[in-house]
């Protein structure tokens, strides 16, 4: 029992070994780390009135900050899309925020398809350590929609003293 423990073992950390070292010699090799790469938000003129006649890349979101959300709800330019739990997003949202479950994305195809794809859609969560708006975001832009993700989330919008509903709120 004892040698087959030990055999077992040896075979796990032989096949591992020979992972890494496959894995450092290829030339499509993968990062191997836990951390995440730096956000960089998206550059104010970006975020202009003539949004919607810009030109935009499809895959390819923004991310955005509090003070950008609030331009862009504020002049009506985006729709917000919570990618939390319903049960979080009754508690509070963004106002005029819409309920869009990264978890359940696909029993809201229904939804995903009344969106505008001229229209910014900003996806968020609860902030970090949440990345559900983040992962949403990129599933929407992959369909071609233009997505700006609020990587910051509900948090830093209440912590900024911005208002949030309740409830269904924007939710059609």
């Amino acid at each position: 029992m004892k040698r087959a423990l030990y055999e077992a073992l040896g075979i796990v950390v032989i096949a591992s070994l020979a992972g890494f070292l496959t894995n450092w010699i290829h030339k499509d090799s993968l990062a191997i780390s836990s951390q995440r790469p730096s956000i960089t938000y998206a550059d104010d003129t970006v975020l202009t009135q003539e949004l919607p006649d810009m030109q935009f890349s499809p895959g390819e979101p923004l991310f955005v900050s509090t003070e950008q959300v609030q331009a862009l709800l504020e002049s009506g330019q985006a729709i917000a899309l919570d990618a939390r739990s319903e049960k979080e997003y009754l508690q509070a949202h963004l106002p005029g925020a819409r309920h869009l479950s990264f978890e359940r994305f696909y029993e809201y195809m229904d939804l995903v398809e009344e969106l505008d794809k001229k229209t910014w859609l900003i996806t968020y969560c609860g902030g970090p350590p949440c990345d559900l708006g983040e992962l949403l975001g990129i599933e929407l832009a992959a369909l071609g929609f233009r997505v700006a993700i609020y990587p910051d989330g509900l948090d830093a919008w209440q912590d900024a003293g911005l208002p949030v509903e309740t409830g269904t709120g924007g939710q059609s």
